[in-house]
């Protein structure tokens, strides 16, 4: 299961749990946004580059893989064992 920080991650959108440019978990949390370049013109238009924006929670926390069942603590496993 993939933590961020101490948020339990859907693990269908995690990919690897990584926080590395262009990694599912990246593109999740970060997108690429046109920033004006100061003082700098060309051709008669000020010029922009392309700088990712993520989420601040994203930015401040690191990632981390941890053992677990899924659906354990929602009570879907405990839901699906009968009893015979």
């Amino acid at each position: 299961m993939c933590l961020l920080g101490n948020r339990l991650l859907a693990q269908e959108n995690t990919g690897n749990c990584t926080k590395e440019e262009g990694s599912p978990l990246w593109n999740l949390f970060c997108k690429y946004q046109d920033e004006l370049v100061e003082g700098v013109v060309g051709f008669g238009a000020n010029l922009t580059r392309k700088v990712a924006k993520c989420d601040p929670y994203f930015e401040a926390h690191n990632t981390s893989l941890v053992p677990g069942i899924r659906g354990l603590a929602s009570g879907v496993f405990l839901g699906s064992l009968t009893l015979n």
